[in-house]
């Protein structure tokens, strides 16, 4: 009996052990305290914690992340509101900061994000907000990198614009890749349910990139090619 009982120690003593080994990945690092105060950072390789009194408070990605914001309304300078999305690209640089410095960091990103946004579309009109999306972008990012920095995260790239924005923006940037020269856009009757206010702005935002090396209509509806024309731009028109 009491041979049973020391191997049923031994295999408990065993378990214990070996559930304190921690392996982290590459790209990945994990946070310790003891007795609830922070007491290192693990990175890559295997470590071992003291049984009861240490424990991994937080694993952390050091990968590039991205998180896609949720349009937030925004009013201009002069007193029209749109809405506009948000797609920022971080990195966590400090994994003690990032998990002692604020409480949820992703909502408060978002947040500080919606801020921002806000702050820098009040100070322009409509037609500047549309075509100074490079400034813009350059501002939260400045902004944003410096207000995140005491949380251990660092701001890579900020895209901020209308849906109709930043969708052609991934369009150029694969044709871009692909074809190491600018392709023709092609415009189809993906624009009917767009209202006249929202297809003029996103057109004229369109031709101001020279990213494309010409416009082409495929649709049965005339508003594109009208719309077109009045920007001075050149298209070639085929009517379905």
């Amino acid at each position: 009996m009491p041979t049973i009982l020391v191997l049923v120690l031994i295999f408990i003593i065993l378990l214990i052990l070996v559930s304190c080994i921690r392996i982290v990945p590459q790209a990945q690092a994990m946070v310790v305290e003891r007795l609830g105060a922070y007491l290192e950072t693990w990175n890559v390789g295997i470590h071992f914690k003291v049984p009861f009194i240490d424990r991994v408070a937080k694993r952390v990605l050091l990968k590039e992340q991205v998180v896609d914001f949720a349009p937030q309304p925004v009013i201009t300078k002069d007193n029209v509101t749109m809405k506009i999305d948000t797609v920022v690209f971080f990195q966590i640089t400090d994994p003690k900061l990032y998990a002692c410095g604020v409480d949820n960091p992703i909502m408060a990103i978002e947040n500080l994000t919606a801020t921002t946004l806000r702050n820098i579309i009040g100070d322009m009109e409509l037609d500047q907000s549309l075509t100074s999306r490079d400034t813009i972008n350059s501002r939260m990012r400045s902004i944003l990198d410096e207000a995140t920095d005491p949380w251990g995260i660092k701001v890579n790239r900020v895209s901020a614009g209308t849906a109709d924005q930043i969708y052609f923006s991934v369009r150029m940037a694969v044709s871009q890749m692909l074809y190491d020269e600018p392709m023709p856009l092609i415009l189809d009757d993906s624009f009917v349910l767009y209202d006249d206010e929202r297809l003029k702005n996103t057109l004229r935002w369109l031709t101001e990139q020279k990213a494309f090396s010409q416009i082409l209509i495929f649709t049965c509806h005339h508003r594109e090619a009208e719309m077109l024309e009045s920007l001075n731009c050149d298209y070639h028109y085929v009517e379905l």
